[in-house]
């Protein structure tokens, strides 16, 4: 019994070593996909999003919400929101679309949006700064 506890002790440290070696920040957890879908379709959407964003862009830290509104006669809405921020929104329609090829374009489309609202970010905190220099 002590064997197992020990083992398993040694199996967290092993994990949290690795999990602050990978993330400099310290955090544990980062770049999660949150699934706010409520029909098979949307599921499916968030699957395939969360596995190419898994794939293509392992580094990612900032977490994704994926919402969706559906609809029986017009399809579904679906957005994405990181950190309250909408990044992608799509209508796509009821019939037999690739949800694959979609989900995959919208990581795309997510991962560049993402870096340009951190350039935004960035050239923001410049102006600010601009601002202040000339103020004193």
């Amino acid at each position: 019994m002590i064997q197992i506890k020990v083992l398993s002790l040694a199996g967290m440290l092993t994990f949290c070593g690795y999990a602050y070696t990978d993330n400099p920040d310290g955090d544990l957890m980062t770049g999660m996909t949150i699934d706010h879908t409520v029909s098979r379709f949307g599921h499916e959407f968030y699957r395939y999003l969360a596995d190419h964003r898994r794939t293509y862009y392992p580094n990612a830290k900032e977490n994704l919400t994926i919402k969706e509104r559906p609809s029986a006669r017009w399809g579904s809405i679906i957005w994405v929101e990181s950190y309250s921020t909408q990044v992608y929104y799509n209508r796509i329609g009821a019939g037999g679309n690739d949800i694959k090829a979609i989900a995959e374009a919208a990581s795309t489309h997510i991962n560049r949006r993402l870096k340009q609202l951190e350039i935004e970010k960035l050239f923001q905190k410049s102006d600010d700064l601009a601002e202040d220099e000339i103020t004193l």
